[in-house]
């Protein structure tokens, strides 16, 4: 990987087997980070009714990944009302609301999902992290 602005996108490409990339994802954020701006967490999953796809927070505007379409939404930071990751069955389950649209990502890595919760408290957003099973479910117990 030739010229790599920032190592988190090194890691993004080469060692994130839940995210398995050619390249394209990790071009397409990167032409929308700008200096002084830097990435401070990602997340990688499948979008609902979209396919896989990543998110990347910096420390203006949290970047969303569409594998589909090949293409990206840029939201800024003061855009985002809320930010959850709760644990599901296939991992954890993301979810982002701003006034105009909601989006929702599962099969998130348990850390990669806490690091976006931080970096978005950081930064003032109303975020959540539950690394426990939703209340009434029984998948745990058939998962084995």
């Amino acid at each position: 990987m030739d010229a790599c602005p920032d190592p988190p996108f090194r890691t993004l490409t080469m060692s994130n087997t839940s995210y398995q990339r050619s390249g394209r994802a990790t071009d397409a954020l990167r032409q929308h980070i700008h200096a002084p701006d830097t990435l401070q967490a990602y997340v990688c999953g499948r979008e609902v009714m979209s396919g896989s796809g990543v998110w990347a927070v910096t420390q203006s505007q949290l970047l969303i990944h569409h594998s589909v379409t090949q293409t990206v939404t840029a939201v800024a930071l003061n855009q985002i009302a809320r930010f959850e990751a709760v644990r599901g069955k296939y991992g954890h389950t993301v979810r982002l609301s701003t006034p105009d649209r909601n989006w929702a990502m599962y099969g998130v890595d348990k850390d990669l999902a806490g690091a976006m919760h931080q970096a978005l408290a950081a930064q003032g957003i109303s975020s959540t992290f539950e690394d426990k099973p939703p209340r009434g479910t029984l998948w745990a117990a058939y998962s084995g």
